[in-house]
């Protein structure tokens, strides 16, 4: 058969063949574009990604921040107490799984005091980087990877200065992040199993790897090249391959240098972006020509079929449609089909004339289905509708009344409802508790608000029992529930209603009561809206009760933090209180602040007397300034007397509380506290807050201002304790310049007076005798002035400063001669240097212990005292040919304890050499820093 251009079968398939041009054309303009947005989405989700993860590592390492400056106040760390301060941190350890250990450093050695983890010896951190930097920068530092000293595991070291009241730093305490928990939190992220995460510090180093095992970390990143890009800017995207070679979209970002410099490198493979774009692209096209193909073949085949019978077709429809329905076709073929077709044209022409009145009434009766099915269709469509707002709506409500609010706004209203109910089950009751805000009559409140179980009502039979109920008129409503309808139809006109239970996956949450108006007939498609409006309603009710819990922890969280950081201040400013007064006002200051009272005051209470030691200025009635007895009828005497707190909201709670002191009514109108002070289980004061307005206290309140209290029971235990102290110690320093005075210028003034008055008899018997007894009244009498050069430097403690050094040993020479026959000598070498004043009042007082010693124990002819003053370091030598002891067995009374403290606290070196019968040495050196 001969192809030609112009023939009707040539054109046909042409034109079949180029009206897919523009369908394949389109295909390929599509992938191109799907290919495009695939990696304009993809990009940004991985920085997204990236950007998440960034922001949950700020959040351990601020975390970790905000815990650091915790153990930075805490008494332990700043008295380097090791025993307390190791067992707080081991217990905390128990708590916070994800560090390794916690610690804390001495600047001024570089050695570890404190560890969560047990020590064999302290641990010496001075020569570590981090250290190094934290002791430059004085502030909060996070290290780069490192493998712990202690721990021996990998870790990244978060380290913060603690200062002293000076503000200058006198430690670090530190908390070391477990990289392997930090790896393992990387494994539990919800991602694809292609998706890479890897966390860098700014050397490059694997801190953290998903997936994979805990081998990646402390490896340099496998990408340098890659690496290098991500340090150039803050965040980003790039492509680059992975390990294995294969292209990946990586997105990037990394903290600052208060972070400690940490990269998040995040990783999708390019075949998994391109995959569906990719299949779809190849789909179509597949599909494409496919069809093309069958329906060019099917044009070719059937054009050659067609033609001719088409002819004979069109030109009998011409007749019949001009009205001459007797005409027929008498074309004849020899395919059956054609021949079919032909017949049954020819027959389809025949019952035309004998069936076209009965096509009139099928047609009425035709369109009559057609509107049937429209109004049909856009009930469907007004369903779909209130369905697709309804669900739009509740997208954005997020608690538990903005979901029952949407759902009666969005969902039942528009159905017809003239009111509904949403009751949801308390497990603590057992009760359906009613949660839409629908007017309720006061004498059926109780019993509509909160309904038992075993209640004879349509909600509780639909929870109870799991079905739904469909009531579509007043007949069906008396007859089921008669009761019910008796009392509650006449006043919310209910003449049908649907319960339905609300279930949310397993969990069967509650019931929802949807009335009308009027009689309903509820066909299939309206119950099946109403039961998908239940379900709705269900599932996000559940997800709203969840967030509102987490709102609820995290309120709970918040207030824990300002609870402890009110305690914190007030330990903080507590600590530096010297007085009562001082205690009294930081207590009643800070528990306004804290509450937000309107006054308060402090009253001491001593021998059953109240005595005000500090009211606040805007107290609103006059206080009482002279103290007053227990047995005075007042609120105080209460509290003092059942030893417990009187929380008072109102002036009529107070009059409850107290029946029998109505005259104190007013000064709690607006509500009030009444807090005894207790120290030993013994009260020792009362404070009391006053509020301008009525005031709910709740748990937080209380809990908060009874911590307060027991740190001002503290304080004042402190105070009492402080101010015992002191009175001891100024009386055992009287005794001990009584004694002095007693055993030293007393008895040589008195040797010196003796022998004074014995020099007039002596004189004309033995001149020589007499010159030589006046000697020894010298002697004694610049002895006596050496001694009491002696006591007037301890009566004034400056003046030790201020004499050099050479100076006060010649002195305590010169007084130990006098108060004993020995012979003392004393060698300076070298220039005076102006020594620190400690280290200055350290060799003082250290050789004043060593001379003492030799005078009360050695029984010693004679000791010699050697200061070397060199341009390094300054070395104090006392010698003694006493009879020695064993260092080894050196009893208290000797004050080595004494002068090896001192020696201690300027970083000197003292050395007690002494043997039995062999006299003794002490060695003193201290070296001046380079």
């Amino acid at each position: 058969m001969r192809f030609a251009l112009n023939s009707l079968r040539a054109r046909i398939s042409l034109i079949v063949l180029l009206s897919f041009l523009p369908a394949f054309v389109l295909i390929i303009w599509t992938a191109e574009d799907q290919r495009r947005v695939a990696i304009e989405k993809a990009e940004a989700d991985v920085l997204n990604l990236t950007q998440i993860i960034t922001a949950d590592n700020k959040q351990y390492i601020s975390s970790t921040y905000q815990l650091l400056t915790a153990f930075s106040q805490l008494p332990a760390v700043r008295n380097r107490d090791s025993g307390a301060c190791s067992a707080l941190f081991a217990d905390l350890l128990d708590d916070y799984t994800s560090y390794s250990n916690f610690g804390a450093v001495d600047t001024a050695t570089g050695v570890s005091f404190c560890s969560g983890l047990p020590m064999e010896k302290p641990i010496d951190v001075s020569e570590t980087a981090w250290y190094q930097k934290v002791l430059q920068t004085q502030d909060f530092l996070v290290s780069e990877y490192r493998i712990g000293l202690l721990t021996g595991l990998p870790t990244l070291t978060m380290a913060l200065p603690v200062r002293d009241d000076q503000g200058s730093m006198q430690a670090v305490v530190t908390a070391s992040l477990s990289l392997r928990w930090l790896d393992a939190s990387l494994q539990e992220a919800d991602l694809p199993s292609d998706t890479t995460i890897t966390l860098l510090d700014k050397d490059g180093i694997v801190l953290a790897r998903h997936p994979g095992p805990n081998s990646w970390i402390g490896k340099p990143f496998y990408n340098q090249d890659l690496f290098k890009i991500v340090q150039k800017k803050e965040r980003g995207t790039t492509r680059a391959p992975d390990a294995e070679d294969t292209p990946r979209l990586y997105g990037f970002s990394h903290m600052g240098p208060a972070e400690g410099q940490i990269s998040v490198v995040v990783g999708f493979p390019e075949r998994r972006i391109l995959a569906d774009a990719k299949a779809i692209r190849n789909r179509n096209i597949a599909t494409l020509v496919g069809i093309s193909l069958t329906v060019i073949v099917l044009t070719w085949i059937g054009s050659s079929v067609v033609l001719r019978p088409i002819k004979s077709l069109i030109e009998t429809s011409r007749l019949i449609a001009a009205g001459e329905l007797k005409s027929r076709t008498k074309l004849n073929t020899n395919i059956v089909e054609l021949e079919q077709l032909l017949h049954a044209f020819n027959e389809m022409a025949n019952s035309v004339e004998k069936e076209a009145s009965a096509r009139m009434d099928e047609l009425a009766a035709t369109n009559e289905q057609l509107r049937y099915e429209i109004d049909e269709r856009a009930q469907a469509q007004a369903q779909t509708k209130i369905l697709q707002e309804l669900t739009a709506s509740l997208s954005e409500a997020v608690t538990s009344e903005q979901v029952e609010a949407v759902v009666v706004d969005k969902g039942l209203v528009p159905v017809g409802s003239h009111f509904s109910v949403i009751a949801l089950y308390d497990e603590n009751t057992s009760r359906l508790k009613l949660q839409t805000k629908y007017p309720v009559p006061p004498e059926i409140e109780a019993e509509v608000r909160e309904m038992e179980l075993n209640t004879a009502t349509p909600l509780t039979e639909s929870f109870v029992e799991d079905k739904t109920i469909w009531v579509e008129n007043l007949q069906d409503y008396e007859q089921r529930y008669p009761i019910l309808f008796q009392r509650i139809q006449p006043i919310w006109k209910t003449q049908s209603f649907a319960c339905l239970p609300l279930w949310s996956g397993k969990k069967k949450l509650g019931g929802m009561l949807v009335s009308f108006p009027a009689p309903r007939s509820m066909d299939a498609a309206f119950r099946v809206l109403l039961t998908t409006i239940a379900d709705y309603c269900a599932q996000t009710l559940d997800r709203a009760r969840l967030y509102e819990e987490q709102i609820a922890a995290r309120e709970e969280a918040e207030r824990a933090t300002r609870r402890i950081t009110c305690i914190q201040t007030v330990t903080a400013a507590l600590s530096d209180a010297l007085t009562r007064e001082q205690v009294a006002q930081i207590v009643v200051n800070q528990g306004i602040a804290v509450l937000g009272v309107q006054s308060g005051a402090f009253y001491s209470l001593h021998e059953n007397r109240f005595a005000l030691v500090y009211h606040s200025p805007n107290l609103s009635e006059a206080p009482e300034n002279d103290p007053f007895s227990t047995a005075v009828v007042s609120p105080f005497t209460e509290a003092v007397e059942q030893k417990k707190v009187f929380w008072i909201r109102s002036s009529g709670e107070f009059r409850a509380l107290f029946p029998d002191m109505p005259q104190f009514a007013p000064l709690y109108s607006g509500g009030g506290a009444i807090l005894p002070i207790m120290i030993r289980d013994e009260v020792v004061g009362v404070v009391r807050f006053n509020f301008a307005d009525a005031h709910a206290f709740d748990e937080d309140d209380r809990l908060l201002l009874v911590s307060i209290l027991q740190q001002c029971a503290q304080a004042l235990e402190r105070v009492e304790l402080a101010e015992q102290a002191t009175q001891s110690a100024a009386f055992e320093e009287r005794q001990r310049l009584a004694r002095d005075l007693h055993d030293a210028v007393s008895q040589t003034l008195f040797s010196a007076t003796t022998i004074a008055e014995s020099l007039p008899r002596q004189w004309d018997r033995s001149p020589e005798k007499t010159q030589n007894r006046l000697g020894q009244v010298v002697t004694l009498n610049r002895a006596a002035m050496a001694e009491m050069r002696a006591l007037l430097l301890e009566l004034r403690p400056d003046a030790i400063g201020k004499t050099e050094l050479k100076v006060l040993l010649s002195q305590l020479i010169d007084a130990a001669k006098g108060r004993k026959h020995i012979k003392a000598q004393l060698n300076i070498r070298g220039t005076e240097n102006n020594l620190p004043l400690d280290v200055h009042i350290a060799f003082y007082r250290i050789a004043q212990e060593s001379i003492n010693n030799i005078l009360k124990h050695s029984q010693a002819t004679q000791f010699s005292v050697d200061l070397d003053q060199g341009q390094d370091a300054v070395r104090l030598m006392i010698t003694d040919d006493g009879h020695g002891f064993d260092p080894e067995e050196e009893r208290a009374g000797l004050g080595m304890g004494n002068m090896r403290e001192r020696a201690a606290a300027i970083n000197a070196m003292l050395e007690v050499t002494s043997q039995p019968a062999q006299g003794t040495q002490v060695r003193l050196a201290w070296e001046w820093d380079t």
